[in-house]
């Protein structure tokens, strides 16, 4: 695999690695909510979020082969948008679980951008990562209106 191609696998690792993270993160945000609309909104989204992951790893497996390799087992320094749910939901209120939802969907749209500024994917992926992108941001936006009308 020549060093671009290499470079852009990399970037579409990075992104599964980010929707795995998300469904996990919007699953226990489910699980720690009792409120049966946000539970369906939590749990909507992590099926999206695993939707994408799918979508994009089996793309990138029909363009990049058997060298992607075992991409839900990615590594990395990535930064792990969920990684400290059970903090951030100690006081298992609505409004935290929103808040952690606001700052997780921040981290994976910054993540997203950064992938669609290399502009260094093939197209096909390339028009796959900016649509999950654009929804990420939709769902961002009715996070925030959710949170701010907990709030008020």
């Amino acid at each position: 695999m020549e060093k671009d191609q290499k470079k852009a696998c990399n970037d579409i690792k990075t992104i599964i690695k980010v929707c795995n993270d998300g469904a996990e993160g919007y699953q226990k945000a489910a699980k720690k909510t009792v409120n049966s609309n946000l539970q369906t909104l939590f749990n909507r989204i992590a099926q999206y979020r695993r939707g994408y992951a799918a979508e994009l790893d089996r793309e990138a497996r029909a363009i990049y082969g058997e060298e992607v390799g075992d991409i839900d087992s990615t590594k990395g320094d990535i930064h792990q948008i969920w990684i400290d749910v059970k903090a951030t939901f100690s006081g298992n209120t609505d409004e935290a679980l929103l808040e952690e939802c606001i700052r997780g969907e921040k981290a994976a749209l910054e993540t997203y951008e950064k992938v669609i500024e290399k502009d260094r994917l093939p197209l096909k992926l390339m028009d796959m990562v900016t649509l999950q992108f654009h929804e990420i941001s939709a769902s961002y936006r009715k996070m925030d209106i959710l949170e701010t009308a907990s709030n008020g």
